[in-house]
């Protein structure tokens, strides 16, 4: 795993963590609340779901230059 992937995941995890505290420490009723950690939580697995996508092309263009060489 490159540098530059080790960052963006750790960089996702961290606005996980800082939204869902924010999410649960913010003074609305609980139906809100949970509405709006539902939402951070599905733009969170679309986020993670494309950062997959983008290593799985990397991966293999990575493959299909080694096989063409």
């Amino acid at each position: 795993m490159s540098t530059n992937t080790k960052i963006v995941i750790a960089l996702l995890a961290g606005v996980a963590v800082g939204a869902t505290l924010g999410i649960l420490f913010a003074p609305e009723s609980g139906s809100e609340t949970r509405e709006k950690l539902n939402n951070a939580l599905k733009d969170l697995g679309d986020s993670i779901k494309d950062l997959a996508d983008s290593g799985l092309e990397d991966l293999n263009e990575t493959v299909e230059g080694m096989t063409n060489s």
